[in-house]
């Protein structure tokens, strides 16, 4: 068999790419150039099946350094989770700057066809209003030379935009604005948790903070209490 012909052969699928905010670059000129990225927090309160299930585990060089300045800056559980798992060589850092000349070619041409089909006027509207399908259907496209190279697929863990984007009420349907004001006399009697991102106390700090872990409970962002799946 040819080099060639090896090199087209596909790769048995063997490892996991943590994504985040990747549409970013679809922003910008150049998409090996850093852009300011994170990843969410779902991926380990929900199970972490991403972890275990894959022999290795990828993310940017760019959303492993604002988790772990996160959790420097304000406590939040991520970047802690992530260092660790640097530490014991389970977590494999992806620096776009220093791939093989072959793979950044692809990438550039990826960015091209993803711009096309997705420009940065689209996707500025889909991050002010909270469209997560159009954003991932553009980060797809623009990862895809990188899954190839690393032999990996994307970790499924769901896009958690909405959490911290609070729709104006005409741009609810009526019957939601309505549903949300029957509800909100009995959210306050609703037991909560707080998943990783919240800021801690420096009580909860010492003694590791809450361990309670729950799917569709109301947990804390930026902008308040919101539902999270």
């Amino acid at each position: 068999m040819s080099k060639a012909a090896k090199a087209e052969e596909p790769h048995p699928i063997n490892s996991v790419f943590l994504t985040g905010w990747e549409y970013n670059r679809l922003l910008q000129k150049d998409p090996t150039k850093p852009r300011n990225s994170a990843l969410p927090a779902a991926t380990f309160w929900a199970g972490a099946h991403q972890l275990w299930l894959f022999e290795n585990v990828y993310c940017t060089r760019e959303a492993y350094e604002n988790e772990v300045e996160a959790t420097n800056q304000m406590g939040w559980f991520t970047g802690k989770a992530l260092n660790d798992l640097f530490d014991k060589d389970a977590l494999t850092i992806s620096d776009w700057q220093k791939l093989p000349a072959p793979v950044d070619q692809r990438i550039r041409e990826a960015h091209k066809e993803a711009k096309r089909r997705y420009p940065p006027r689209v996707v500025r509207r889909a991050i002010r209003s909270g469209d997560a399908s159009t954003l991932e259907a553009a980060k797809a496209e623009l990862l895809k030379p990188v899954l190839d190279y690393h032999s990996a697929v994307q970790s499924g863990a769901p896009n958690s935009i909405n959490n911290w984007i609070s729709l104006p009420r005409q741009q609810r349907p009526l019957w939601q604005y309505h549903l949300m004001n029957l509800a909100a006399p009995v959210l306050a009697g609703i037991q909560v948790c707080r998943p990783p991102g919240i800021v801690a106390s420096q009580a909860e700090r010492e003694t590791g903070g809450s361990t309670t872990r729950c799917r569709g409970a109301i947990c804390r962002g930026p902008i308040g209490w919101r539902w999270r799946f």
